[in-house]
């Protein structure tokens, strides 16, 4: 019985000289992988197919369909841009021909009433027309819309008063 006394002493004063002089190392390991696009890196698609068969061919089609969809969600915006644009510029077009046409009968109506014996009333529809016309073509010219332009900083007009003035666009 002594000996195994003296056994377990020696083995706990081991242990305790043993726990002073042991450090303890512990290793910690991250690993982190990215990938950039629709497919994750071969190795994870190989490792999805083990673990589920035909898993990888699946990930890739799935990727193939979602890419053709957003090509033709792509197409679809530029031809309804183009189509806006095409359409714009028609609107544009009857906008300047129905000013014309609207100008010449005024004009025609105020040289009419000038011939006629009435001066007053004559300049005042050809004049105020004519007017009227030039300081919508100067406005126009002045707030036209800049394409370099942030879209915030295009709602930005000058007022007459000269101070600037929110347009709700």
């Amino acid at each position: 019985m002594a000996r195994e006394n003296n056994r377990n002493r020696t083995q706990r004063r081991l242990a305790q000289a043993i726990e002073k002089n042991l450090q303890i190392t512990t290793t910690a390991r991250l690993t982190v992988q990215e990938t950039s696009g629709p497919l994750p890196n071969p190795d994870i698609l190989k490792r999805y197919d083990e673990v589920v068969p035909g898993a990888a061919e699946r990930i890739i089609r799935l990727a193939e369909s979602e890419a053709t969809h957003r090509r033709s969600l792509e197409d679809k915006i530029v031809t309804a841009q183009a189509r806006d644009l095409h359409e714009d510029r028609i609107e544009g077009r009857i906008g300047q021909i129905t000013a014309t046409i609207i100008t010449v009968v005024v004009v025609g109506c105020g040289t009419y009433a000038i011939v006629q014996g009435y001066p007053l009333t004559g300049g005042l529809l050809s004049g105020g027309t004519i007017v009227s016309l030039v300081g919508i073509f100067i406005w126009g010219r002045k707030h036209k819309p800049n394409p370099e332009q942030p879209p915030d900083e295009q709602a930005t007009a000058i007022a007459p008063t000269g101070k600037p003035e929110q347009q709700r666009v």
